[in-house]
């Protein structure tokens, strides 16, 4: 007899309800396992055809930052980058990885890094309803873009 029949058995000996709960519970501990990453949905491109200025500080961003901004509604993510290089420490890293993450249902975290793990700055952010649970942006020699277009 194959090992697979006792288990056959006792499967369809259980009552419906209680392998619907059995299965709702694991589909609900892959899906707080996974999380979104804004990355693979916009970072389809690989270099950019326009860039944008953004108008108070001189700073550019690329095509894919463009549309994680109008598509997330999310142009504050780029100002807040842009706030933060007013701070010498941050302003005189040419090469910035800007990591938001989500740490509560609707609380976000962003890390600033010199592209070696080291840390640069780092912001609390109390609310959001950035739609994705990660994004990276890197800001190289005045240039907003995602790592795809690098």
């Amino acid at each position: 007899m194959p090992s697979f029949i006792p288990f056959l058995l006792v499967f369809l000996a259980t009552p419906p309800d209680v392998i619907a709960f059995f299965f709702s519970l694991f589909s609900f501990k892959i899906n707080f396992i996974t999380m979104k990453n804004a990355n693979h949905f916009f970072g389809s491109h690989n270099g950019s055809e326009n860039f944008y200025r953004h108008n108070l500080s001189g700073l550019i961003y690329t095509d894919s930052v463009k549309e994680l901004a109008e598509g997330c509604q999310a142009y504050w993510l780029i100002n807040l980058i842009i706030c933060h290089q007013c701070e010498t420490q941050v302003r005189k890293e040419s090469f910035q990885v800007w990591d938001l993450k989500r740490t509560q249902e609707n609380v976000f975290s962003i890390l600033a890094t010199d592209g070696n793990h080291n840390r640069v700055t780092s912001q609390e952010i109390p609310f959001s309803d950035f739609p994705y649970d990660l994004a990276t942006i890197w800001l190289v020699d005045g240039c907003l873009m995602l790592p795809s277009e690098y």
